[in-house]
């Protein structure tokens, strides 16, 4: 990349003073973007520098954000404007004397000139390389011969959204003019006098969201990773992240989105402002990530949503060893750009260590990311990973959460039988509050044994309360909470948990799919059908509520309707102990009797094959209208420590056993509120 400042000459000639008071700013605004995109600063030219960086996508990023920054930093002073001009080539070079040499190099200087004051041109290499990836168009230009090039290099100027919008803008007075609409003629006017920049700011409140929990709030992206990374180190990027996140999120002066909630952008090609818009947050943490051997090499930069202002930027090349300084920095930097003052209190939180080791911290950051799967495999490579950090440091409050969580999800999923996992998950809940009291995950972790497993409601509630008293927006606290309030009958309260976890993550499938179940369990079966329609919107692959559909169209006896849904679920997921119960209990609702039978039996063989939740067979076999099946059914899911029965006093499916006797058994054994 080659940049250089419009006019400076000019400046110069009338008032050095100024003209260098003014490249000092120019210096200083852009330096901290070359580092945040992984850029190198081979030389200045005097208004300008001569920058190499590791990938086309970052370089072109980089000169993006550079105009935009400059764009605001122009509309916001009244005093000379810095407008640069910016040139990108891709190509091999020649590495000598602490500098680059070759074709590429004069390249890349010879395409400067080329772009218009505020603007950025590139060669067609570097189309080709980010042409798909940038939310920007390009404008071609025609085959141009440089000096001292042979042959022409095919040229693109970036057109910027400024660039598109003032090109919009002309287009639609050209059509106005035409169609002689004169009624519309006024608006256009007004559109013109306000400039491009009002469009913009227009458009962006026009589709502003809700306000978020907090003032402030912030996306931390996972960190893109540069080079070939070595095999098992994909959980870089996505852990400091998730660090980072769990340091910000003890600050309660600002919202900050939780890992589930950032996921979906550990790829290449993530755009930033993008994610951070559909995210609702006020800015965005976006970086890069490189390690080799002991050394890693982190990119920074926090930009406001709005308008892609940058907030701070840094770089840090460090010894691996040095990763928790980095991570104290980073949020500390950030913390201070979102929150006016940070108290004595604040920083503290921000410079928490949870470990000094930092192989167990490495461990523990692959647990994170293998946990972040959320399937059989990658819960157990979690549970191993745990495990190897707490030899390392045996009083590691966050690893022994992890490990509890791992056992939670297994038992609670039917990967292990909730028996054989109830007391490790248990043991390990507790170690982790015990080693420190002041962890919100470790009494969320502990919350949920007790909820699932121990059936010991008024020990959950306690627990929850302490977990969302220091972190509010934890969200498995959150989701756990609203699961605790329908297992005790307070329903309403469960959908305003519901929804103030849809409000810390907007955009999270299972924060909707719950809000969709405390509805069902409500009887509010088409706004629990609306919500689950939501979670669906937001991942069409959804399939882990789908039961709310079916059940609450069963529930209203629109069998048709129940029917097409859990058979379409069964298309795309498969016959499963999770998806079969349903459509079993809607045939036998529609009258389809022996369909329902088949089903009946399908899971009675797979149940001799593998554990499942034993729950499911006795839902169906309460549709079935075999109640002597059921409580069986039921005796062996409370036997089993069946995470699923807790809602048993809520589900309406059951409600043909509630005339039954052994029905008032089942609720006073486990202690809960019956539905009325």
């Amino acid at each position: 990349m080659f940049t250089d400042m419009v006019g400076f000459s000019a400046l110069v000639d009338r008032g050095e003073r100024e003209a260098l008071a003014l490249l000092d700013e120019h210096n200083s605004l852009l330096r901290p973007l070359f580092a945040a995109h992984g850029g190198t600063e081979v030389n200045t030219t005097g208004d300008g520098f001569y920058v190499e960086f590791p990938s086309a996508l970052e370089t072109v990023r980089c000169a993006i954000d550079m105009q935009q920054a400059l764009r605001l930093r122009n509309a916001s002073h009244d005093g000379p404007p810095i407008v640069i001009r910016i040139g990108i080539h891709l190509g091999d070079v020649e590495a000598r004397d602490n500098s680059f040499y070759g074709d590429a190099v004069n390249i890349a200087a010879r395409l400067e000139p080329l772009a218009s004051p505020g603007g950025i041109c590139i060669s067609e290499q570097v189309y080709a390389a980010v042409r798909k990836m940038i939310g920007c168009k390009f404008s071609r230009v025609d085959a141009i011969a440089l000096k001292n090039i042979a042959g022409t290099v095919n040229v693109y100027r970036v057109m910027m959204p400024w660039d598109e919008g003032a090109s919009a803008l002309r287009d639609r007075f050209a059509s106005v003019l035409r169609g002689k609409r004169w009624r519309n003629l006024a608006i256009v006017a007004v559109l013109v006098l306000g400039g491009v920049g009002a469009i913009e700011q227009t458009r962006f409140l026009l589709n502003s969201p809700p306000p978020t929990l907090a003032p402030q709030s912030v996306a931390i992206l996972p960190f893109r990773r540069l080079g070939n990374a070595p095999t098992g180190e994909e959980y870089l990027g996505v852990g400091l992240a998730d660090a980072l996140i769990g340091k910000l999120s003890n600050l309660h002066q600002v919202t900050v989105r939780p890992t589930s909630a950032v996921l979906k952008y550990d790829v290449s090609n993530q755009d930033v402002l993008a994610a951070a818009r559909e995210q609702r947050v006020n800015a965005v943490l976006s970086g890069t990530i490189q390690r080799a051997n002991d050394r890693i090499r982190i990119t920074v930069q926090l930009v406001k949503t709005s308008d892609g202002t940058p907030l701070w930027a840094g770089k840090f090349d460090e010894d691996f060893n040095g990763i928790f300084e980095v991570q104290d920095a980073i949020s500390e930097k950030v913390a201070a750009s979102l929150i006016e003052q940070l108290s004595g209190s604040d920083r503290q939180k921000l410079a928490r260590r949870y470990t000094d080791n930092v192989e167990a911290y490495d461990f523990y950051l692959r647990g994170r990311y293998q946990w972040t799967r959320f399937n059989e495999e990658g819960l157990a490579r979690a549970l191993d990973y745990f495990k190897r950090a707490i030899v390392l440091d045996p009083k590691y409050a966050l690893a022994y959460s992890g490990l509890s969580d791992v056992y939670n999800v297994q038992g609670a999923l039917g990967f292990a039988m909730p028996r054989t996992v109830w007391s490790k998950t248990r043991e390990a809940a507790e170690r982790a509050v015990a080693l420190d009291d002041s962890l919100a995950q470790a009494h969320s972790s502990l919350a949920a044994e007790r909820l699932l497993f121990a059936y010991d409601w008024p020990a959950a509630g306690r627990q929850l309360e302490k977990a969302l008293q220091l972190n509010p927006n934890l969200t498995q606290a959150l989701s756990l909470y609203g699961y605790y309030l329908q297992t005790q009958g307070r329903l309403d309260d469960a959908i305003a948990a519901s929804r103030r976890a849809v409000l810390v993550e907007p955009l999270s499938t299972l924060a909707n799919i719950d809000l969709a179940s405390a509805l069902y369990y409500a009887g509010r079966y088409d706004e629990a059908i609306a919500a689950w329609n939501r979670a669906t919107e937001i991942d069409p692959a959804a399939n882990e509520g789908w039961f709310v559909s079916v059940q609450a169209f069963e529930r209203q006896a629109k069998y048709s309707a129940a029917l097409d849904e859990a058979r379409r679920t069964i298309a795309v997921a498969g016959r499963t102990p999770f998806t079969l119960p349903a459509l079993g209990y809607a045939l036998a609702s529609a009258g389809k009797r022996e369909e329902a039978l088949k089903i009946a039996d399908e899971l009675e063989v797979m149940w001799k094959r593998h554990y499942f939740p034993p729950t499911v067979l006795a839902l169906l076999y309460t549709g079935l209208g075999n109640a002597d099946r059921a409580f069986a059914w039921l005796d062996i899911a409370y036997e089993q420590r069946d995470a699923q029965i807790v809602w048993l006093g809520v589900e309406p499916q059951f409600s043909p056993l509630h005339r039954d006797r052994r029905w008032l058994e089942q609720i006073t054994r486990l202690n809960l509120v019956a539905r009325k």
